[in-house]
């Protein structure tokens, strides 16, 4: 599976900045939940250097821009910043 340039610990870090709450299933995976806007993301268990798959990455962005919480272009930031 294709993955980005954005670490998990990275993508994390963003999400909690913006309010995301983090728990974790039975199955381990890795749920954030905004409780405000009732937006749930869930990954398979990456380990903090974990690269993030393009897919969840396209998910993650799309459910931020849907709901209002980010801006695509904001998130592209995030993008730019990992690989600079």
């Amino acid at each position: 599976m294709a993955t980005s340039d954005i670490t998990f610990g990275t993508l994390r870090r963003f999400l909690q900045d913006r309010e995301f709450e983090e728990a974790e299933d039975r199955d381990g995976c890795i749920i954030f939940e905004h409780s405000r806007s009732g937006t749930v993301l869930a990954f398979r268990p990456y380990r903090q250097q974990d690269k993030v798959t393009l897919a969840d990455l396209a998910t993650v962005r799309r459910q931020l821009d849907e709901r209002g919480l980010v801006s695509r272009e904001a998130f592209e930031s995030l993008a730019r910043k990992a690989t600079a």
